[in-house]
């Protein structure tokens, strides 16, 4: 392997300055930089070194902190609970423990079942399982979350459209 043209203290320093510029947790910080260097290793590896070796890790550094930003910000919208379906079709569960709500969730399904497709009502069945997260409950339906999400979504939409029958404006 050749030497670098810049340090590794440099590079390091250039990758954890791009990370920090867009994450502020340092263990975030830590892991950015750490993918940058990988990167870093795999460019040299593949097609060599890059002309502008500081810019480059500090760009490298950036991506790697939006990557596991937007990582974090799927994980965290991923999370499903009762409320959020319930909410969604127009019932509070406010202040109830989450057995409760589940119970709740079963009998509004058994209310609306007729309305919903099949997959929609395996959808609904999975995530009003207590303390069960958007991807446990789309690996027991066997889509993925996103898919999941938005099958959940238009159950409720439906449930909903139901539940407030469209006023007749005409009239």
């Amino acid at each position: 392997m050749k030497d670098l043209p810049i340090e590794p203290r440099k590079l390091l320093a250039a990758a954890e300055r791009g990370a920090r510029s867009i994450v502020i947790r340092t263990s975030d910080v830590e892991d950015a930089t750490q993918d940058a260097m990988l990167r870093l290793l795999i460019r040299i590896a593949g097609s060599g070194v890059p002309m502008d070796l500081e810019a480059w890790m500090f760009r490298v550094g950036q991506n790697a902190a939006r990557r596991l930003r937007g990582r974090e910000q799927r994980s965290r919208r991923s999370e499903v609970e009762v409320e959020d379906i319930a909410g969604a079709a127009g019932i509070e569960l406010g202040g109830q423990d989450p057995a409760m709500s589940a119970q709740r969730g079963v009998d509004l399904l058994q209310a609306y079942e007729q309305v919903l497709t099949a997959r929609q009502v395996a959808i609904v069945r999975a995530a009003i399982e207590p303390g069960a997260s958007m991807r446990q409950a789309a690996c027991r339906v066997g889509i993925d979350a996103s898919n999941f999400r938005r099958d959940l979504l238009r159950a409720a939409l439906r449930i909903r459209r139901r539940m407030d029958p469209p006023q007749d404006l005409s009239g």
